[in-house]
């Protein structure tokens, strides 16, 4: 998607877990990543999937702006 940037993006590693939070036109969205074993965790592997998790999103959002802009 290309409006996503990860210029946007502010990821932390809190012990096993990967919280994300990414910023556009207002909009806030905080994903989180975690595993069950600490010996199994990754930086990459849980930024990976806060991305995709935050991509879902904006095309949830995306959509929902489309409909808004569509009863104009």
């Amino acid at each position: 998607n290309e409006r996503f940037n990860e210029g946007n993006l502010t990821v932390h590693h809190i012990g096993n877990c990967t919280i994300a939070l990414w910023c556009w036109k207002g909009w806030n969205i905080v994903k989180y990543s975690a595993c069950v074993d600490e010996k199994n965790f990754s930086k990459e592997i849980g930024k990976a999937i806060c991305i995709e998790k935050i991509k879902d999103e904006l095309w949830m959002l995306l959509g929902y702006e489309l409909f808004l802009k569509r009863l104009e």
